[in-house]
């Protein structure tokens, strides 16, 4: 199977990116680099989360996902709110045609200067790792 790890952050979704990266053994990729056409099985994804949404541009980068290239997207965020704030993405990627797991990894982002400073921290770190190795098969 292929796996894939993009990400869309200016530092939180980054480093959860990372640690799934090393667990599972493939190199993160930011969104804008990530080649659309090409054929992945499961791909994890960190979007950005603004004012408790999806950031614009990433709704607007993900109506070039296609279901004939990824058969799974498998999420993940650090939020100033640590929680699912992705409905909108999940939504969109399924009228696709995507399939979408149903579990979202969340934990705690840095927000702002003040809120959050020291999320994601080394035990949310190793909680998205062991979340993504669920998705891997040997």
């Amino acid at each position: 199977m292929k796996y894939a790890v993009i990400y869309k952050s200016k530092r939180n979704n980054k480093k959860l990116a990372r640690a799934i990266g090393e667990a599972i053994g493939v190199i993160p990729q930011e969104l804008e680099s990530f080649d659309t056409n090409q054929e992945v099985d499961v791909l994890f994804f960190g979007a950005s989360i603004y004012g408790g949404g999806v950031a614009p541009d990433v709704l607007t980068y993900i109506e070039k996902f296609t279901s004939d290239k990824i058969k799974k997207l498998v999420l993940f965020s650090a939020s100033g709110f640590g929680t699912n704030q992705y409905q909108t993405l999940i939504d969109k990627v399924g009228s696709q045609g995507i399939a979408v797991e149903e579990e979202v990894y969340t934990c705690l982002g840095r927000a702002f200067f003040f809120k959050n400073h020291n999320h994601p921290n080394a035990e949310e770190v190793n909680g998205v790792a062991s979340f993504a190795r669920k998705y891997v098969t040997k």
